[in-house]
């Protein structure tokens, strides 16, 4: 299997480089340096801006407001689990 290029140069020539606390394969590249993880699932524009707003405490019904969907929208889209552990995440931060 061939290893994939580096997204921050775009060259191939890369090496594994052990596995992430999730168990994805980690890779360094050989041009650059850097480390990456070829399939990282970076999180969509919507779900930064929910988590950026929840970070903010802005409460769920005004969160609502703003991203202008129901409550029970919110709860279907993204799930109660993130807002939960975000929120309790917050909690353990105040």
């Amino acid at each position: 299997m061939n290893n994939p290029s580096c997204p921050h140069c775009g060259l191939s020539p890369s090496k594994k480089n052990g596995h992430t606390h999730y168990g994805k394969q980690n890779y360094q590249c050989l041009s650059c340096g850097r480390q990456f993880v070829e399939d990282s699932q970076r999180l969509d524009q919507p779900t930064r801006a929910l988590i950026k707003k929840l970070l903010e405490r802005i409460p769920l019904r005004g969160m609502c407001r703003v991203l202008s969907i129901s409550r029970e929208c919110l709860h279907f889209k993204y799930g109660t689990r993130l807002i939960e552990g975000v929120l309790e995440g917050l909690g353990r931060l105040w």
